[in-house]
C-alpha cells in the first residue's frame, strides 16, 4: 500500500513538473511551491496592495502572477504600475507593456480592466524565459485619470422620445477649455434604466450609478468642441433626467508617454501582434522559410508558423503569390510588392520590367519624361531613353490613336441613336488622358431637336491638341446634313465646327459637355420658317412646343433655347407666373438678340439652298435667364429661386466632418442635389445620385456631417439638418430600440428619412429620401453585424427558435431584422404623413454606408419589387446581405465597393453571400494612392491630406475565415477537432473544487459577453485538471464582434489554432489594435474613401 502510494505521488510530481515547464499557471490557493525558493511578495501601502507570486517555474524560465487590490476608500481610475524588475518580460496577459527603461517597467490595464473599484482587485501575468533573478521592488500604482474641473466642461441631456415602455436620449459633452479632454468617462445617477446604448460603452452599472467611457473613436473632445452618446431604456417618466455628473479624463502628458510598439525582433510585427499569430517576437522569421514574419503577415498573406503554407512542396519564398513571374523571396530582396504584379503601377508586371526590358521594376516612368513605362512599350518607345529616336523628346511626339471602350460610359455605348468615341494625334497614351462620360442636361430634356444622350467629355490635354469627337449617327434614322455636333456651356448651345464622313459627325473638342443637334427642329421651334423652304418639313411638325406654332399665349426663349409660356405679357408689370416672390422680369434678366447663321448654314446645306434665297431672320430674341419664370425651382434643388443664390446651378461646395482615431477632419466635397434623377431611369448606375448618397450616408453618423458652404449655407451633427437644406419635409431620425422587443434585441438600428413634392415634365412624384447609419460602438449592433444565422438546429439551439422578424431565411439573419424592423417604422412614417392619400406616384432613394449599407441593400430588395414606389438604392461599403440565388439580377440597387475593405468582403462569398443587385468595384490602394510624387487631384492624399493606410491583408483574412467554417451553416456547428478547445488563461486545478469554481466562474464570464451559447464548457483532465471551452466557429464571430465594441479583453477570449489565425488576422486588418491606430480597415472603410470613389466616377487617375 505505501508502495503504491509512493508511486501516485510520483507520478503526480512528474505531472505538476510537465505542467510548469509548459509555462502554464495554477489558481493561488493550489500553487506549487520549491525547495528553497520563496513564490510570493507582497508590497502594500495605505491605498492599495500588491501581490507579486511565482505560478510556475522550469529550468529556462517562469510565470508570474501579478494582483493589484484596492484598499483605499476611492476608485484607482486608468491604473498603470511601475517597478523595478531584472528579468525581462516576454509574453504578458491582461494588461500591456507601457514602457521599459533602465530596469523600470510600467505595466499599463488592458482597457477592459481599466478601473479598480474599492475593495476589489485587478490580476494579470506574464512570462519570463531566463532564469528568475528576483521579485520586483519599488511599486507604485499610477492613477492616470483625473477629475475634470467643473468649470471646464458642461453636460447637456436631451430627450428624444418617449412613450409608454421607453425612451430614447442623448447627452452631450462640451468642452469649454482650450485644450483637449483626453481619454473622457462620464458619471451620473439616473433613475431610469438604460438598456441599449451608442457613442458610448457602459463601463460600470450600480444601483442608478452610471460610468459611461468613450468608445475609442470618439475619446478625445477638442477645444469648444461637443461629443455625444445616446441610449434608449424603459422605467420611470420623462421628468425624471440624469444627475450629479463626474467627467474624468487623461492628462495628454500621460498618453504622450505611451509606446505600444515593442518589436523585439525588429521585423515590422510588433511583439503583442506576434503573440495573436503565435510568431517568435525574438526571431525575424519564425519557420525560416526566407520570408519574414512582417512579410508573410502583411505582403504574401502566407502561413508565418509554416515554410510551405499551401503544402505544395515549395517553400513559401518560393512561391509567386501574385503570379508575375518573380518568387516571394525574389520580390522582397527587389523591394517589389509579392501581392501586387505590378508594383509601380505603370502597366508592365514586375518580371517583365526586370526580366524582358530591364527598368525599375518601383519607378513607373524611368526615363522621366512624363510618359510611364508601360505607356512607352504601347507606343513603342525605350522607357530607359527620354529621346527614343535621337531627334524629338518622346514627351513631344504625337501618335494617331483611339480612345479604348473601357473608357467610355457603357450607358453611350448602349445609346440606341448615337454612338461616341475619341480620336486624336496626340502624345502618350490616350487612354491615360481621356474618358467619356454620360450627362444629364435637363434644359435639353424638353429640346426635341436634341439626338441621343449629352457626352461628357474630360481631357487633359491642351485645347489645341487634336482631340476629335465622333459620334456614329447609323441608327439615328435622321437625315446626316440636318445634324450638326454642339456644346453646352454655361446655359448656352454653342454650335461647333462639324465633320461628316459617312453615317459619323466628327468635331475637335476638349472638356466640355457635347451632343448632336438636328438645326433643322431647332430652328423651327424658335419660330424660323423654315418650313416655307421645305416642303413639308424634314422629321418635323409644327407642334404647339414651338414659338411658331403656338398662339394661345406669350412665349420666350431662354437663352439654352428653352422655350416657355408665361401666363401673362412681360408688358404686365411685376407678374410672376410662379408665385416664387420674384417677377418674370427679375427671373429673365436681360434679353439679347443670338445669332443662328450657324445652323441656318447647315440646314441650306442640306437642302442645296442658296444662302441667297433665304430671306428670313437669322437671330433669334432671348434672354440671359437668372431664373426660370415658370419654375419655382429652376434647378430643382429643393431651394426656391426667390433663396436660391445659384438659381441655375444645383451644384454645392462643402465639407465633410468625419472622426478618425478620435480626432475630428474635415476633406471639401463637391456634389449636385437634382430631384429630376429621380424621374429618370432607376437600371443605371449616375453618378450625381451616387455622390448624394454617399454624403447622406456619412451625415447621418453621430460627429459626422456635411457643411455646405455655398448655394446654401448649412449642416450639423443633427442628422435631419442635411436634408432639410434642399428641402425635404418632415425629416425624422427614426431609432430602432431594443426596449421595444422581446427577442433579437442586438438587432437595432437608426435612420433618416424625409420627403418633397415635386413636378416635372407634367408629372407630380413624392420624392423620399432615407439613410441608414453604419455601425455604432454599441455591442448590440456589431453582434448583429456578425449574427449570421442558418435555417439549422445548431443555430436554433444557441439562439432560440423565435425571430419573429428575420422573414427571409436566405438573409443575414442580424441585416434582414433590423431591415423588416426599419420598413415597419417607414410604413408608420408613410401613414403619418399621409404619402399614401395623396395617389402620387413615389421615388425612393435609398442609401447607408457599412451596415447601414447592407440594411439598404435588403430594403433596396424590397423596394424594387414594390410597384408604389420607384426606387434607387445606393449602397457603400456593405458586406454580403444574402445567400438568394437571385440577389444578382436585381436592377435598381448600386453596390459601390473598395476592393481593399475587408467589411466589404463579409460574410464571405465562400460561404454562399451575395449582394441583392449590381456591383462597381475598384481598388483605392490601386487606383487612388499617390504614387506620382504629388498629392495630384483624386488620389486619397489629394483629399485628405494624409497617406493612405491599406493592411493588404483582405486576402489573408478571408482564407484564414474560410478555414474555420466552409459554409454559413458550419458556422454554428461545435468543432470538436483540437482548433475548436481552449483553455482559457491557461490555468490548472489539482483538486476538483477548484476545477468546478473555475468552470463556474468560466461560464459566467462567456455568457456575460454572448458566448456561451456558441460553446461547451466543462472540466477535463486526470489528476491535472483543467476547463475547457468547445466552441462553434460562431464563438469567434462573436469574440470579434466584442473585441471590435471593447466588451471584454481586448484582443478577446483565447482560441487556438486556425481560429487564432483568423483573430490575429481580423486584429491585424481591423485598423485598431490594444492602445494604438494602424490604419488598418479603417481607411479602405470610412466615408471620406467612399466619396472619393464616386467623385472619382471609378475612373483610375494618369499613369495608373
Amino acid at each position: 500500500m505505501k508502495e503504491r502510494l509512493k508511486k501516485l505521488l510520483a507520478l503526480l510530481m512528474v505531472l505538476i513538473i510537465c505542467v510548469s515547464t509548459v509555462g502554464l499557471n495554477v489558481n493561488a490557493e493550489e500553487k506549487s511551491t520549491w525547495e528553497g525558493t520563496i513564490t510570493e511578495s507582497v508590497y502594500e501601502t495605505e491605498n492599495y496592495k500588491v501581490t507579486f507570486s511565482l505560478v510556475g517555474q522550469w529550468e529556462g524560465g517562469y510565470n508570474a502572477n501579478v494582483k493589484i487590490e484596492n484598499t483605499g476608500d476611492s476608485i484607482i481610475h486608468n491604473w498603470y504600475i511601475c517597478y523595478d524588475s531584472y528579468n525581462v518580460i516576454s509574453d504578458i496577459w491582461n494588461a500591456q507593456v507601457h514602457s521599459y527603461e533602465s530596469n523600470q517597467y510600467i505595466i499599463k490595464n488592458a482597457d477592459w480592466n481599466r478601473d479598480i473599484a474599492v475593495g476589489e482587485s485587478v490580476e494579470f501575468g506574464y512570462a519570463v524565459y531566463e532564469k528568475f533573478l528576483g521579485f520586483p521592488t519599488k511599486y507604485e500604482i499610477l492613477d492616470k485619470s483625473i477629475e475634470t474641473s467643473t468649470e471646464d466642461y458642461s453636460v447637456e441631456y436631451r430627450l428624444d422620445n418617449d412613450w409608454e415602455n421607453g425612451f430614447i436620449g442623448t447627452i452631450l459633452i462640451t468642452n469649454k477649455t482650450n485644450t483637449t479632454i483626453e481619454e473622457w468617462t462620464l458619471e451620473f445617477d439616473f433613475d431610469r434604466t438604460i438598456v441599449d446604448i451608442w457613442d458610448g460603452v457602459i463601463d460600470s452599472h450600480q444601483g442608478n450609478h452610471y460610468v459611461i467611457k468613450n468608445t475609442g473613436y470618439n475619446s478625445n473632445i477638442a477645444a469648444g468642441q461637443t461629443v455625444s452618446f445616446g441610449f434608449s431604456g424603459g422605467g420611470g417618466d420623462k421628468t425624471i433626467e440624469p444627475q450629479y455628473y463626474l467627467l474624468s479624463h487623461v492628462t495628454a502628458s500621460d498618453k504622450e508617454d505611451v509606446n505600444i510598439e515593442i518589436d523585439s525582433d525588429k521585423d515590422g510585427v510588433p511583439n503583442y501582434m506576434e503573440d495573436l499569430f503565435g510568431t517568435d517576437s525574438s526571431f525575424e522569421d519564425t519557420d525560416g522559410d526566407g520570408l519574414s514574419d512582417y512579410v508573410e503577415i502583411y505582403l504574401t498573406e502566407t502561413e508565418p508558423l509554416m515554410q510551405d503554407s499551401d503544402q505544395n512542396g515549395i517553400l513559401d519564398g518560393g512561391e509567386d503569390a501574385d503570379a508575375d513571374g518573380l518568387t516571394n523571396l525574389v520580390e522582397v530582396t527587389l523591394g517589389t510588392n509579392s501581392t501586387k504584379s505590378d508594383s509601380d503601377y505603370d502597366g508592365l508586371t514586375d518580371s517583365e520590367e526586370v526580366n524582358i526590358f530591364g527598368v525599375d521594376p518601383l519607378k513607373y516612368d524611368s526615363d522621366n519624361d512624363g510618359i510611364t513605362d508601360g505607356n512607352e512599350i504601347i507606343l513603342g518607345l525605350n522607357p530607359l531613353n527620354f529621346i527614343t529616336d535621337g531627334v524629338t523628346p518622346d514627351a513631344d511626339r504625337t501618335f494617331e490613336q483611339e480612345l479604348d471602350a473601357s473608357k467610355i460610359e457603357e450607358s453611350l455605348l448602349n445609346d440606341k441613336q448615337v454612338i461616341p468615341s475619341i480620336k486624336g494625334n496626340v502624345s502618350d497614351n490616350i487612354n491615360s488622358h481621356a474618358y467619356l462620360d454620360e450627362e444629364d442636361v435637363y434644359a435639353l430634356n424638353d429640346n426635341r431637336a436634341a439626338i441621343g444622350k449629352q457626352v461628357q467629355v474630360t481631357t487633359d490635354y491642351n485645347e489645341d491638341a487634336d482631340v476629335r469627337l465622333y459620334f456614329d449617327c447609323s441608327s439615328a434614322n435622321e437625315n446626316l446634313e440636318l445634324l450638326t455636333i454642339c456644346r453646352y456651356n454655361e446655359g448656352n448651345i454653342i454650335p461647333c465646327d462639324t465633320f461628316k464622313d459617312d453615317h459619323t459627325l466628327w468635331t475637335n473638342v476638349s472638356t466640355g459637355i457635347y451632343f448632336v443637334i438636328n438645326v433643322e427642329i431647332l430652328l423651327y421651334d424658335l419660330g424660323i420658317p423654315v418650313d416655307k423652304y421645305t416642303t413639308p418639313i424634314s422629321s418635323a411638325s409644327k407642334l404647339s412646343t414651338s414659338v411658331q406654332a403656338d398662339n394661345d399665349g406669350p412665349r420666350v426663349v431662354l437663352s439654352d433655347y428653352q422655350s416657355i409660356k408665361l401666363d401673362q405679357p412681360l408688358s404686365s408689370d411685376g407678374y410672376n407666373s410662379d408665385s416664387d416672390e420674384l417677377t418674370d422680369e427679375e427671373e429673365l434678366g436681360e434679353a439679347e438678340e443670338k445669332d443662328l447663321s450657324t445652323f441656318l448654314e447647315v440646314f441650306l446645306k442640306a437642302y442645296d439652298i442658296p444662302e441667297s434665297l433665304y430671306e428670313d431672320q437669322t437671330t433669334v430674341t432671348v434672354y440671359n435667364y437668372t431664373s426660370n419664370p415658370v419654375l419655382t425651382d429652376t434647378d430643382y434643388d429643393g431651394i426656391d429661386d426667390d433663396n436660391d443664390t445659384l438659381s441655375t446651378s444645383n451644384e454645392f461646395k462643402g465639407k465633410m466632418h468625419y472622426t478618425i482615431d478620435g480626432t475630428e477632419k474635415t476633406c471639401n466635397v463637391d456634389f449636385t442635389v437634382d430631384y429630376r434623377d429621380l424621374f429618370n431611369e432607376n437600371t443605371a448606375y449616375k453618378k450625381d445620385l451616387s455622390v448624394l448618397s454617399v454624403l447622406y450616408a456619412s451625415d447621418i453618423y453621430s460627429g459626422n456631417y456635411i457643411e455646405v458652404t455655398n448655394g446654401v449655407v448649412g449642416g450639423s451633427d443633427n442628422a435631419t439638418s442635411f436634408g432639410k437644406l434642399f428641402g425635404l419635409k418632415d425629416v425624422e431620425d427614426i431609432r430602432i430600440s431594443a426596449a421595444n422587443y422581446t427577442t433579437d434585441k442586438d438587432d437595432v438600428t437608426e435612420f433618416v428619412v424625409g420627403h418633397r413634392t415635386v413636378e416635372y415634365l407634367g408629372e407630380t412624384r413624392e420624392i423620399i429620401i432615407l439613410s441608414v447609419r453604419g455601425t455604432n460602438s454599441s455591442n448590440a449592433e456589431w453582434s448583429s453585424n456578425f449574427d449570421i444565422g442558418a435555417n439549422t438546429a445548431e443555430y436554433y439551439k444557441a439562439t432560440g427558435s423565435e425571430h419573429p422578424y428575420w422573414t427571409n431565411r436566405s438573409n443575414h439573419k442580424g441585416f434582414d431584422v433590423a431591415t423588416n424592423r426599419v420598413l415597419e417604422k417607414f410604413e408608420d412614417y408613410i401613414e403619418r404623413h399621409e404619402l399614401n392619400a395623396s395617389g402620387v406616384n413615389k421615388s425612393i432613394l435609398i442609401t447607408g454606408h457599412s451596415r447601414g449599407a447592407a440594411i439598404a441593400n435588403l430594403l433596396g430588395a424590397h423596394f424594387e419589387k414594390d410597384n408604389d414606389y420607384k426606387a434607387y438604392t445606393y449602397t457603400f461599403a456593405a458586406p454580403y446581405t444574402t445567400t438568394d440565388s437571385n440577389a444578382e439580377n436585381y436592377k435598381t440597387i448600386m453596390n459601390v465597393m473598395n476592393t481593399d475593405d475587408l467589411i466589404a468582403h463579409l460574410p464571405l462569398k465562400g460561404w454562399g453571400f451575395k449582394k441583392y443587385g449590381k456591383m462597381y468595384t475598384i481598388s483605392v490602394e490601386d487606383s487612388y494612392e499617390n504614387k506620382l510624387g504629388t498629392a495630384e487631384e483624386g488620389t486619397f492624399e489629394w483629399l485628405l491630406g494624409y497617406d493612405y493606410n491599406n493592411d493588404g491583408g483582405t486576402s489573408r483574412t478571408i482564407n484564414s475565415f474560410l478555414k474555420i467554417a466552409s459554409s454559413r451553416e458550419d458556422l454554428y456547428k461545435i468543432d470538436t477537432s483540437s482548433d475548436g478547445k481552449v483553455n482559457i488563461g491557461n490555468r490548472y486545478h489539482t483538486t476538483q473544487a477548484g476545477a468546478d469554481t473555475r468552470c463556474t466562474e468560466v461560464k459566467n464570464l462567456l455568457e456575460n459577453v454572448k458566448l456561451l451559447r456558441f460553446c461547451k464548457v466543462y472540466v477535463t483532465g486526470g489528476i491535472i485538471k483543467y476547463v475547457e471551452v468547445n466552441y462553434s466557429p460562431a464563438y469567434l464571430m462573436q469574440n470579434l464582434a466584442n473585441m471590435a465594441s471593447g466588451t471584454g479583453p481586448l484582443t478577446g477570449y483565447d482560441t487556438n489554432g486556425v481560429y487564432a489565425t483568423a483573430k490575429a488576422s481580423f486584429v491585424a486588418s481591423s485598423g485598431f489594435i490594444p492602445g494604438g491606430f494602424i490604419g488598418g480597415m479603417t481607411h479602405p472603410h470610412m466615408q471620406p474613401t467612399y466619396y472619393l470613389i464616386t467623385y472619382n466616377n471609378f475612373e483610375p487617375l494618369k499613369g495608373e
